[in-house]
């Protein structure tokens, strides 16, 4: 009778698909977004959407705007087109985000669920942490990065050969930032490692997965969370002062709320996440995609040269100006930057929907005679990377190549950092850090690139900057400036 399980498992599975795919749901009269087939019990879908950009381009193509999918356990709606999209992030009543930043604080970096959900994050913590990541308010805690990271490039100036360069400018930017924002004591090079082990569990700490399982996934948080509060008990109160304004005021409220070091260590764990685990990595792809081309490093130089001399300003002076000005004064590397981020990042933006919600046909778009249901207490994802590398789509053809040229034209459409309440808040500082950190270095070395594998690791998606696979091994040569 034992050989009868495997053909009983294939028609289970067979005929599992076909009742996904048999007809279309509706629910008073309007259409619910149409079930993506899958094979796998709990899996679902998973598996497709980690093997490339494929799988969305062809869910909106046969399902239309927003579709239903189920992997790992969980049934959410994605939003495939930019015109849906955009309006979940501008309706934030109706498609809630708070709800999800909260319960993140808790399944993510640890706190407990009445921590999470104490209402000094709606009251002060939240509104007080998106003012002082604005632009103005950035101003001491660019200032301390840039000094760090010049003194860093300094100490290099001897050159290498053979190194990793997409490794090394991560590594630069990830100890650098986390000093500028945490203090000189952090210790960045020491939490490394766990840094990464945290970061390489991170998607998977939020599924409905086994105790056991999740257990073991909570090492790597919890020997993090033991370092940080181990380094919080031993700050003092100039060291605290030395710190960015976000991170004192996050302290400072948890103290109000008589927090301890544990609780305060997660809310720094959140800080330090967000901090380290994108801007490095877009840092690492935007240095790594000029090297590759050297007229590209040419043409960057030469604008680099002209603005020190228009601006009759130094390196160092050119990259403190204000963060428009730097952009302005340096255009083409900013250019430079936007396609990094167009062709190298990878963002989910997750909304609860609050309440019965009709989204209107002309939203949807002309397939769609009437309006698309979503119920109350669903989850919707805003998918926006495939829309920025569609052969079919805004940018042309040629998507899928870096090409820094097509910033010269037509512009398309792009969402790096998510949009509405969700939009990330430290996009500010990260463009100015790594701009600054690509002019510093192409000013002060000569790169050659003497092997390259480095390429996008595309089944961790949804999360931001694309991770690499590989290495770019470079020679690396001071310039005589």
């Amino acid at each position: 009778m034992l050989y009868l399980l495997p053909l009983l498992l294939c028609a289970y599975l067979i005929v599992r698909r076909a009742c996904q795919s048999f007809g279309t749901q509706t629910r008073d009269g309007l259409c619910r977004p149409p079930r993506v087939p899958d094979w796998l019990p709990f899996v679902g879908s998973a598996l497709s959407m980690a093997a490339g950009d494929g799988f969305w381009q062809r869910a909106e193509l046969k399902h239309g705007s927003a579709v239903r999918i189920r992997a790992m356990g969980q049934t959410r709606v994605f939003a495939l087109r930019p015109s849906l999209i955009n309006y979940v992030y501008k309706n934030s009543d109706a498609f809630d985000f708070v709800h999800y930043r909260k319960l993140l604080q808790s399944t993510i970096f640890g706190l407990t669920m009445e921590q999470a959900f104490a209402d000094m994050f709606d009251d002060h913590v939240f509104p007080s942490h998106h003012r002082l990541m604005q632009p103005g308010a950035l101003a001491p805690v660019i200032n301390s990065y840039l000094g760090l990271l010049e003194a860093d490039l300094s100490s290099r100036s001897s050159g290498a050969r053979g190194i990793d360069l997409a490794e090394v400018a991560r590594e630069i930017l990830y100890t650098n930032s986390c000093r500028a924002f945490f203090g000189r004591s952090f210790p960045a090079a020491r939490l490394r490692p766990l840094f990464d082990a945290f970061d390489n569990t991170f998607p998977l700490l939020s599924l409905p997965l086994p105790a056991c399982v999740r257990v073991c996934l909570l090492r790597p948080r919890e020997r993090l969370l033991d370092e940080l509060t181990a380094w919080l008990a031993a700050v003092g109160a100039h060291e605290r002062d030395a710190m960015a304004a976000p991170v004192r005021m996050m302290l400072d409220a948890a103290d109000a709320q008589g927090w301890d070091t544990r609780a305060q260590a997660g809310l720094v764990l959140a800080e330090f996440w967000a901090l380290a685990a994108n801007a490095p990595r877009a840092a690492a792809w935007t240095i790594a995609e000029l090297v590759r081309r050297p007229a590209v490093v040419a043409r960057a130089r030469a604008e680099l040269g002209a603005a020190l001399a228009s601006h009759a300003l130094a390196i160092p002076a050119l990259v403190r100006l204000a963060p428009a000005q730097l952009v302005a004064a340096l255009p083409f590397l900013h250019d430079c930057l936007r396609e990094t981020l167009r062709l190298r990042t990878s963002s989910f933006a997750l909304r609860r929907v609050a309440h019965d919600v009709v989204v209107p046909a002309h939203v949807l778009g002309p397939a769609h005679a009437a309006g698309m249901r979503l119920c109350k207490g669903e989850d919707i994802v805003c998918v926006s990377r495939h829309n920025q590398v569609a052969p079919t789509g805004d940018w042309g053809a040629d998507a899928g190549v870096w090409d820094v040229g097509r910033w010269d034209g037509k512009k398309g459409t792009m969402m790096p950092f998510g949009g509405g309440v969700s939009m990330c808040e430290g996009r500010h500082f990260a463009a100015v850090e790594i701009m600054a950190f690509v002019a510093l270095w192409l000013h002060a070395f000569d790169t050659a690139v003497v092997a390259d594998s480095l390429a996008p690791d595309m089944t961790r998606i949804g999360l931001g900057a694309l991770q690499a696979k590989g290495a770019l091994r470079v020679d690396v040569t001071p310039r005589a400036c």
